[in-house]
């Protein structure tokens, strides 16, 4: 029988065991060299991060295998405050809980409403050659006796303005306040995203611009003057700041044109009344 000298047996040893540990390490049989953590938050479905890596969970959740020592988790939730920790100690088997109560964010507001600088015009299928850019009022709709159709184009520099970089958009909505209404019953606005490259002072009826056929939001406008109207435009806003979607301004017309016979005056951003220039109001908070 073959015998091993014995000044060997320790050399021997020293390669064996630590193989066999690894073995049973990987049958779980030796202390575990990860831990969990569970995390809870109020309000809950906050996003999770964890080390700066996107998880895809939300809380209450586990996270499981984590290597043991210090980490960086991190809670993102809409409309509060993101809430980080750096000296997240996670031990060896056993379980680290975080129970974290989030701070609702304050929501800012921006109101963007340039003079005369600003960029509005009408076009109008009468006069198709004509440029309206400089007047103080733009018409919208269709044929009310000799009109024909009328629609206004609008841009607003969002990218120029003052927003801080990360800020979170909550709400955007473009203002005009409405100075006249000719026509019967109700007309219905719609607000076009533009596609096409346009100016101001060169703008016609036959030289406008390209624009998506499906409306961003559309508004209902009646009789009445010194009347504010409104059209909700959150997501095409955002996309124009994060550079998702290209801005080029919002074009309105009817809706239902050439089947509605009524038309309705804005003031512009030439007009000598200050407060009633077309606005552009974006709310967001910081996170």
């Amino acid at each position: 029988m073959f015998k091993i000298p014995e000044g060997k047996k320790c050399l021997i040893l020293l390669v064996i065991i630590p193989y066999l540990l690894l073995l049973s390490a990987c049958d779980g049989l030796t202390p575990a060299l990860t831990g969990s953590i569970a995390i809870n938050s109020t309000p809950a479905e906050a996003i999770v991060y964890l080390d700066g890596v996107y998880t895809a969970q939300t809380t209450p959740t586990v996270l499981t295998n984590v290597s043991a020592g210090t980490h960086t988790v991190k809670l993102v939730l809409y409309l509060y405050e993101s809430k980080e920790e750096t000296n997240v100690l996670v031990t060896a088997g056993e379980t680290t809980n975080l129970e974290w109560t989030l701070t609702p964010v304050t929501i800012k507001t921006m109101n963007l409403q340039p003079g005369s600088e600003g960029k509005d015009a009408e076009v109008n299928e009468l006069v198709p050659d004509t440029n309206s850019g400089n007047t103080i009022v733009f018409f919208v709709g269709y044929r009310y006796l000799d009109f024909l159709t009328r629609r206004a184009y609008l841009y607003f520099d969002v990218n120029s303005s003052s927003l801080p970089l990360d800020a979170v958009v909550t709400s955007a909505y473009l203002k005009l306040h409405q100075g006249t209404f000719i026509g019967t019953g109700s007309l219905q606005i719609g607000l076009y995203p533009v596609t096409g490259d346009w100016e101001e002072s060169t703008i016609t009826w036959n030289n406008q611009p390209t624009s998506l056929s499906e409306t961003e939001y559309t508004t209902y406008v009646s009789s009445g003057t010194d009347i504010w109207r409104t059209w909700h435009i959150k997501y095409l806003v955002k996309g124009w700041l994060d550079g998702s979607i290209t801005n080029k301004g919002m074009l309105l017309k009817s809706v239902n044109e050439p089947a509605t016979t009524s038309v309705v005056w804005f003031e512009s951003s030439d007009h000598d009344i200050t407060d009633r220039r077309p606005q552009l109001v974006i709310e967001y908070y910081v996170p």
